[in-house]
């Protein structure tokens, strides 16, 4: 009996483990993410501007 409550504590504190990971890696994801979207609203932006230059 104690070995089997044993077991499952091992299992939850493993759980527990894996889901706070899972959230760290979403969570540099989406500021990984973020990150990119902004430098290519900048590069694009940029890109405008030069087509716009070229024009005039």
């Amino acid at each position: 009996m104690e070995r089997t409550a044993h077991n499952v504590n091992i299992k939850v504190e493993f759980f527990k483990a894996v889901k706070m990971s899972l959230l760290n890696i979403s969570s540099l994801l989406s500021k990984y993410i973020i990150f990119n979207d902004i430098t290519i609203k900048l590069i694009l932006n940029i890109r405008n501007q030069d087509l716009r230059s070229n024009i005039i």
